[in-house]
């Protein structure tokens, strides 16, 4: 039984001839077993009867052993008259009666569960894009570096205005599963709250000076016919400063209040490194907890509820966008792909390659933890002592690229290419992509003036949201908040991460494929056979005991020197003493074999003479005055 269910175990229903099921077989293997475990007590219980019979007893003793060996009322009723007198004997009976159980225990041994099957053959192809080298041949540099390609632009306007494309994949049936990790050139982000650094500052203006020095809180602490101006700044290194400003004319209405500020950015000693400011600037609704565009009251019953942008009245944020390297393994499911990051160089410098004539060519960066020779690092002078190490190099020796992108075929370069340690991205692409995302961002976003509101009575801001379409959709329409930059920044992150692993270049440098797919296994959804291990314990146990059962009585009997007769009726008849069975008694009749070859011998007749009933006549075939009927 175990022999059957072990090897489909977790796979597909076994297809047998004639259409033989699993547990069709099964209950072969059950009537097996039973038929076993039934001779075994058969003999076993008829056996010990003698060991009963080793004491004076009554003859009907005789007849409950023989019906305790012809089932389990048989057994109960020998459980119930013996007492537990013969406790070997009371195991056997209860053997017989725990015998009647097993068929179910077996059927639910097994059963059908969905499961996954891996699809082989050349059919069965399940990939990823991945790339070491990242060259976009149509973003080209100018004086300014600004100058990308339009499928590029594209990707970064989709970014912003849809949720991050998740990269194509290849796998027919939907579901496949890449347990070897992958690595690939991408974009990483981080974003940080910032609101803290904010500067608030209002004050009072007047047509005279008497009222210039007021420090209010709010409009409604200014003097009279005064105006009204809130200012909110913000700053983050010594290149980004932001700033907002509310004012309030004398008439009580509002003069260009910006309410959101500029994106601003600057590109850093990072390739591809941009780093961003945002700000949402405080309005006169700022101490009322009231939405900036509906004027509905938000609900700040918690503590991260509290430093929310909505009830703390102003935000800001700070975000970059970096190159990197991750590392992946993944699962497509139902046609859904959930990429798991393993490892990321995350915000990690990148080196830089010169080419002859003293230009940047390509930033790089090294995985030390793959399979190329640590020595490689060592002979430019590098530690090995963090796994992603930036690779300058400065080519000296003139030689002829070809088509290629002006890289040397150098002996160790190549090996980092080729070993798949060594992660390459245009330096042409590192320099205009910033800048033109830069340019792309930067602006104001405000709330359109409100008409004739005076400060007394004034509790919303606006209701047109006014600047470019970019950066009110940064914004979310004045619907602002820390997680909404965040999610913009993630899908900038997974949309152009995407665009690098499918615009990675093939070849440098005579180098084998540098953006090798990674490989996966397909599998598809089958009925397959789950094996239940905890119900197979009964029938194994069962055995178990009737084996000790059978190996104790057997011992029993050749200790006691009991004759093996176990269940058979010839003893009665051909052993017994007195009543008159003598003359067909002998020694040869001692065993089993002995009872059977004298059996034939004898000739028994039924017949009904006298007023006591039928009789049984008993007579050796060998006496002349024996009459057989033919």
């Amino acid at each position: 039984m175990f022999a059957t269910v072990y090897p489909h175990h977790r796979q597909p229903l076994p297809r047998w001839p004639f259409s033989i099921s699993i547990n069709s077989l099964l209950s072969v293997y059950t009537l097996v077993l039973k038929t076993a475990i039934g001779v075994i007590l058969t003999s076993c219980i008829g056996q010990l009867q003698w060991t009963w019979y080793s004491e004076t007893r009554p003859l009907t003793d005789m007849l409950r052993f023989d019906n305790a060996t012809r089932g389990a009322a048989g057994a109960l009723d020998l459980i119930w008259r013996q007492r537990f007198r013969r406790p070997l004997t009371v195991l056997g009976c209860v053997i017989m009666v725990l015998a009647l159980v097993v068929d179910p225990f077996v059927q639910q041994l097994v059963q059908p569960a969905d499961c996954s099957v891996e699809v082989r053959g050349d059919t069965a192809a399940a990939t990823l894009p991945r790339t070491n080298v990242f060259y976009d041949s149509d973003s080209l540099s100018d004086s300014n570096y600004r100058i990308i390609s339009k499928e590029l632009e594209t990707a970064l306007y989709n970014a912003i205005f849809s949720p991050g494309q998740s990269p194509p994949y290849q796998c027919s049936t939907g579901n496949c599963t890449f347990f070897d990790t992958y690595s690939t050139i991408g974009l990483c982000y981080s974003c940080q709250d910032t609101s803290e650094d904010v500067i608030i500052k209002i004050t009072c203006s007047a047509p005279d000076t008497t009222n210039a020095s007021q420090h209010p809180k709010s409009a409604t602490d200014c003097p009279v016919f005064s105006g009204f101006s809130m200012e909110s700044n913000f700053s983050a290194g010594q290149r980004l400063k932001l700033g907002t400003k509310m004012k309030l004319d004398m008439n009580g209405v509002f003069d260009n209040p910006i309410a959101l500020a500029d994106a601003d950015s600057y590109g850093y000693d990072r390739p591809f490194g941009f780093f961003f400011g945002f700000l949402a600037g405080a309005t006169i609704n700022s101490g009322g907890r009231i939405d900036w565009t509906t004027s509905d009251n938000f609900t700040c019953d918690s503590q991260k509820r509290e430093r929310s942008w909505g009830c703390q009245g102003y935000g800001a944020a700070t975000c970059s966008l970096n190159p990197c390297v991750n590392i992946y393994n993944a699962t497509i499911s139902a046609g859904i792909l959930e990429e798991h990051l393993v490892a990321s160089s995350s915000d990690t410098a990148w080196g830089t390659i010169y080419d002859i004539q003293g230009l940047p060519v390509y930033n790089a960066l090294i995985d030390t933890q793959c399979s190329a020779q640590i020595q490689t690092l060592l002979n430019q002078n590098s530690s090995v002592e963090s796994r992603w190490l930036p690779y300058d190099l400065n080519v000296t020796d003139p030689y002829d690229a070809g088509d290629d992108i002006g890289l040397p075929p150098q002996s160790d370069f190549t090996s980092l290419l080729d070993n798949g340690c060594l992660y390459l991205t245009s330096h042409f692409i590192t320099k205009s992509l910033p800048d033109y995302f830069t340019g792309m961002v930067r602006g104001l976003a405000s709330m359109g003036p409100a008409a004739s509101q005076t400060m007394a009575t004034n509790l919303m801001l606006t209701t047109d949201f006014q600047g470019p379409e970019l950066i009110r959709n940064i914004y979310n329409w004045g619907h602002t908040d820390f997680e909404r930059v965040q999610s913009i920044f993630s899908n900038i992150s997974d949309s152009l991460t995407t665009y690098i692993r499918t615009h990675g270049r093939q070849q440098l440098a005579g180098s084998t494929n540098l953006s090798k797919d990674a490989q996966g296994k397909m599998y598809h959804n089958a009925t397959c056979l789950q094996v239940r291990w905890p119900w197979i314990s009964f029938p194994a146990s069962l055995t178990a005991l009737a084996t000790i059962f059978f190996l104790v009585v057997v011992e029993a009997t050749g200790r006691r020197g009991t004759s093996v007769w176990k269940a058979s009726p010839l003893a009665w008849v051909l052993r017994a003493d007195g009543l008159g069975n003598e003359q067909i008694s002998s020694s040869s009749t001692r065993t089993c074999e002995g009872m059977e070859e004298r059996s034939k011998q004898i000739a028994v007749h039924l017949f009904d003479e006298g007023p006591d009933g039928p009789r049984i006549r008993m007579a050796d075939l060998k006496d002349p005055n024996l009459e057989v009927p033919h």
